[in-house]
């Protein structure tokens, strides 16, 4: 439900009307796919922590009341980095990737750079807060210096746009093209 709230008022912010931005977010929602992770990852099935992000930047964005919007960014993001890391990089590459893309498509080249560095100290201070928190209070010595999966457990083209689930429609792709199975870590389905 938040998370539908949350892309409702993103698809606001870009114009949608009220009857289609209504209908869409709910889908966009449930579609999202963090709600596969709550079958096993609970800590990644906080569906709504990527578009909350994604609208307060959007509001940082528009310059009113930037101490507010910084504000919540910074402890939302470390907050929710502290729950599962992989929010927090998650959330960190797509706001990079968003400033990055807008300094280079923008005209007003001055202004750029200030506000490149300010997304990126946005961006970069709850990374920063979390991993000072885990060096000063963690005290398990033997981690995993190069954790396994990384390259097992990732999304393919499969597991993205083609359905996963025993239905005519899987089997008959699977029957035509022979494609693999993908690991059930990597599903992110877009589709219905």
């Amino acid at each position: 439900v938040i998370c539908a709230v949350v892309i409702l008022f993103i698809l606001r912010f870009y114009g949608v009307k009220n009857f289609y931005s209504c209908l869409f977010a709910v889908g966009i929602a449930f579609m999202s796919p963090q709600l596969d992770r709550l079958l096993g990852h609970y800590a990644l099935s906080y569906s709504f922590v990527f578009p909350l992000l994604w609208y307060w930047f959007l509001k940082l964005q528009q310059e009113k009341k930037e101490w507010l919007w910084t504000s919540l960014i910074i402890l939302c993001g470390a907050f929710f980095g502290m729950i599962h890391l992989y929010l927090l990089m998650i959330a960190t590459m797509f706001f990079l990737v968003y400033t990055l893309l807008k300094i280079l498509f923008s005209k007003k080249e001055k202004k750029n750079f200030v506000q490149f560095v300010f997304n990126l100290s946005v961006t970069l201070i709850p990374f920063a807060l979390v991993f000072l928190f885990q060096f000063f209070t963690d005290d398990v010595k033997d981690r995993p210096q190069s954790p396994w999966g990384f390259f097992v457990y990732h999304s393919t083209f499969r597991s993205v746009f083609l359905p996963m689930y025993n239905n005519w429609i899987a089997h008959t792709i699977n029957n035509f093209f022979h494609v693999d199975m993908p690991e059930w870590e990597g599903f992110a389905y877009v589709g219905a």
